[in-house]
């Protein structure tokens, strides 16, 4: 019986985890990504497999962290999670998401030193003309590399990540009470993080875009209740209709059976009337025996 509890819990629990994560879908890259400016409380790995792998707390004022050795798979990925829940109850976790360098398409370009400031505008112009990748469909991050002062042209490494990949891990680190601060990687020894964040715009300020996501979430809620409205409203207005046409249709059978019966009622009065009056008539013979009698013999 316990053992049937238990797993019930764990399915509502995974349920709850689900649905959560859903509506965390719905909150733009800009919004997911705000941290109020406080500093990280967790920092959490993205494995190659997909599963959350613990790190360690970052402490304040740190801003890398060597990577331990952990536990890996879906029992990391629990552990990492219950941690999160854990700090929720009493105030909601910032966490930072690491990914392996591994896990990064890495691309390096050349950028015009003068389109500096378009760099990762062009980065991505050029994954899209290069590959089959669209970017609506990645995260990436542009860094550029110290050239010789001079050179006209400034070398740029782009790492772009597929969504799915980032967005899964962000949708259960919201979903089990915490706020993503930044996901950004390792650099390609595994010993700190790159200075990139995966859920910027590509111009290095995560405010882009907050007014408007937090618009959208919030037309997206209201169209969905709106919309929930209608459809009840619709469902009542035919369930009446359905009723009003039922009650007429019995009504007019009702009407029928009465007519019906007061047609049977007259019919049978007229019958026992008919049948009165030739009861109390006499015969033809008794009329013919009638008149031969009065008759003269002549």
């Amino acid at each position: 019986m316990a053992t049937a509890q238990l797993d019930t819990l764990d399915v509502l629990a995974r349920g709850y985890r689900w649905w959560a994560g859903e509506i965390a879908g719905l909150v733009p890259a800009g919004v997911k990504s705000a941290g109020g400016g406080r500093t990280p409380d967790m920092a959490i790995e993205i494995g190659e497999d997909g599963y959350l792998r613990p790190i360690v707390s970052l402490k304040a004022g740190s801003s890398a962290q060597s990577r331990g050795e952990q536990e890996a798979g879906a029992d990391a990925d629990d552990r990492a999670l219950s941690d999160i829940a854990r700090r929720a109850a009493k105030r909601a976790p910032v966490v930072r998401l690491l990914l392996p360098y591994s896990a990064c398409l890495v691309r390096t370009l050349d950028v015009p030193r003068a389109a500096k400031a378009d760099a990762h505008r062009i980065a991505m112009l050029d994954l899209e003309r290069t590959t089959p990748l669209k970017a609506v469909d990645v995260y990436s991050a542009t860094l550029l590399t110290p050239t010789e002062p001079g050179r006209a042209m400034l070398k740029a490494v782009h790492l772009v990540v597929k969504k799915p990949k980032i967005d899964r891990a962000v949708h259960n680190v919201i979903a089990a009470g915490g706020i993503v601060d930044r996901v950004d990687c390792w650099d390609i020894a595994g010993k700190a993080p790159l200075a990139v964040n995966f859920l910027d715009d590509g111009s290095g300020s995560k405010s882009t875009g907050k007014g408007r996501g937090t618009g959208l979430l919030v037309a997206t809620i209201l169209g969905l209740g709106l919309g929930a409205v209608v459809i009840t409203t619709a469902r009542h207005e035919t369930a009446l209709l359905e009723l009003q046409q039922q009650t007429s249709e019995v009504r007019e059978r009702v009407n029928t059976a009465r007519a019906t019966a007061v047609d049977a009622g007259k019919s049978a009065a007229h019958s026992s009337a008919f049948a009165d009056f030739v009861a109390a008539r006499p015969s033809a013979v008794e009329i013919l025996e009638e008149i031969t009698k009065r008759l003269p013999d002549t």
